[in-house]
């Protein structure tokens, strides 16, 4: 079974951050993600939950 994916805004409430943070992440390949353009070249971005999670961890853990 695969896992869903998040929108960019759903990945926010779970990080509690805004949705720009979730999408600079996203850009900066430091969340794994899943990128989609339009055909009129708008880019959005899915992100699994289990992506989330390992962020967390990581931030946790370079935190302590």
């Amino acid at each position: 079974m695969t896992e869903p994916l998040l929108s960019t805004a759903q990945a926010a409430a779970l990080l509690g951050r805004s949705q720009r943070f979730v999408s600079d992440l996203c850009a900066a390949g430091e969340l794994e993600h899943y990128r989609f353009e339009s055909v009129g070249g708008r880019v959005t971005f899915k992100v699994a939950e289990s992506a989330v999670r390992a962020y967390l961890n990581r931030a946790r853990q370079s935190a302590s």
